[in-house]
């Protein structure tokens, strides 16, 4: 069965794009998943992927209408069309605007009950990975996931992603997380251990922004991304 994955967070620069990038990374050989930039705003995936460049493994999906603004039911179209393509995961990375709107498209538009019958229909399933960054993004970013699972309930999986980084400030709110992932039933993952401040962290960064797979990496820049990816 196909999955679709909503990389989802109406918080801006959190980290979506770049647990895209890891993800990508990590599946930069294998043909089965496909990536899908969803950020009509900044489209941050399209620059930092162009190492699948050629490969037929990315596209950019757009959810305005020619007045430019969000259509939430056009997503829906779009995800019947991607089904038809030859993947076995499909990763979609939401801008903030985008991922604003998903919980209405789940509860106003349509319920969780005609999505599951979507997905049902497309032989899919849909993953909602939410990301959750600490220091002030930690409060937003937790009542968007409180709303979805309000909203989605056991209807789909939804599994949370620390940006593991944001909270070297505040490490103990990461069990207050995973108190409430236990509490829910949800899987925790986490991503982003990495300080930009050094020059590892530093080098890591100018890589992600000019988009180069994991060939480009010197050796021991490499050791350290490929402890993030054994964590995906």
């Amino acid at each position: 069965m196909k999955q679709f994955h909503f990389i989802l967070q109406a918080k801006g620069g959190v980290g979506k794009s770049f647990l895209v990038y890891l993800l990508a990374l990590k599946h930069q050989s294998h043909p089965g998943a496909y990536f899908v930039d969803v950020d009509a705003s900044t489209q941050t995936s399209s620059r930092q992927l162009t190492f699948l460049s050629g490969t037929g493994r990315i596209a950019a999906l757009s959810m305005l209408d020619e007045r430019q603004k969000i259509t939430r039911d056009k997503l829906l179209f779009s995800l019947t069309d991607l089904s038809q393509l030859p993947f076995e995961d499909c990763y979609l990375d939401f801008g903030a605007p985008e991922s604003e709107q998903i919980p209405a498209l789940f509860s106003v538009d349509f319920s969780t009950e005609q999505l599951y019958e979507l997905a049902k229909h497309l032989h899919c399933q849909f993953i909602f990975d939410v990301v959750i960054a600490g220091n002030t993004s930690y409060f937003a970013c937790t009542q968007y996931l409180q709303q979805m699972q309000q909203i989605i309930g056991n209807a789909f999986p939804i599994c949370i992603w620390v940006n593991q980084y944001s909270f070297y400030k505040h490490p103990q709110l990461i069990s207050e997380i995973q108190s409430y992932a236990t509490q829910h039933q949800l899987q925790v993952n986490f991503f982003g251990d990495i300080d930009t401040s050094t020059q590892v962290g530093n080098q890591i960064l100018k890589m992600v922004q000019l988009g180069h797979g994991l060939e480009r990496y010197d050796f021991i820049t490499a050791m350290k991304l490929k402890n993030e990816l054994a964590k995906l």
